[in-house]
């Protein structure tokens, strides 16, 4: 009965950690959300995206790199970094939150706090403003995989502070195509459902993608387009 007792508490107190760190790779997700939809900072996990990703694909993430760096990394102490990071006023930038976890493991005693740190390790870019750049409109010239995946990670990534697509040129823009097209964008076999909203508007043919109206226009040859007439 006693041993018993001790598999179901090991049981409960492992779900309970789960849960706990769950909960913390949420609010990470919430902090770097902000940092770089507002900040335009982006944060990466040893050259890994982290942007619209899952709570269990980040702690995964955390998990193997101790295959890499031959020690743990927990998701509460990259939680407290991006916090900081936040709250340090840092300036425009791609930061490896990884890489800054792993040099807090190895020089925390050295620091009052994870903000004390990030003043250390970030201070040529504290306070740094970016200068303003016009977004540039991007068009693109077919719409097949490599159209398509090109197409995913400017919507997500983009946000359409650098680059926007504005427009996509195929050979034909009648409903047919525009729903075909807009369905494969939607659903790749290799690389899976486009996390996101993707829809179709055939009066205006325009695909809406993730807040982005991407006209799709019709010619064989791209320069025959006048874009200035479409605003672009």
């Amino acid at each position: 009965m006693s041993q018993q007792k001790n598999i179901n508490g090991t049981y409960e107190n492992s779900l309970n950690d789960w849960a706990e760190r769950e909960m913390q790779a949420n609010e990470f997700i919430s902090v770097l959300s902000k940092l770089f939809y507002d900040k335009s900072i982006e944060l990466v996990f040893y050259r890994s995206q982290l942007v619209d990703r899952s709570a269990s694909l980040i702690l995964y993430r955390h998990s193997y790199a101790e295959n890499i760096i031959d020690r743990p990394l927990k998701v509460i102490d990259s939680l407290n970094l991006a916090k900081a990071i936040l709250h340090c006023k840092v300036g425009p930038s791609k930061l490896d939150i990884g890489r800054l976890n792993r040099e807090w493991i190895e020089e925390k005693k050295n620091y009052v706090d994870h903000e004390d740190f990030v003043k250390v390790k970030l201070k040529h870019l504290i306070g740094v403003k970016a200068p303003y750049h016009k977004p540039v409109d991007v068009i693109l010239y077919g719409f097949g995989r490599i159209g398509r995946l090109l197409a995913r990670e400017l919507i997500i990534l983009g946000n359409g502070k650098q680059l926007r697509v504005r427009a996509i040129v195929t050979r034909s823009n009648d409903e047919r195509q525009i729903t075909k097209r807009a369905s494969l964008f939607r659903h790749d076999s290799v690389h899976g459902p486009f996390r996101g909203v993707a829809i179709e508007n055939l009066d205006d043919k325009t695909i809406y993608m993730n807040g982005h109206k991407v006209l799709m226009l019709a010619a064989s040859n791209p320069e025959e387009i006048d874009y200035t007439e479409y605003g672009i």
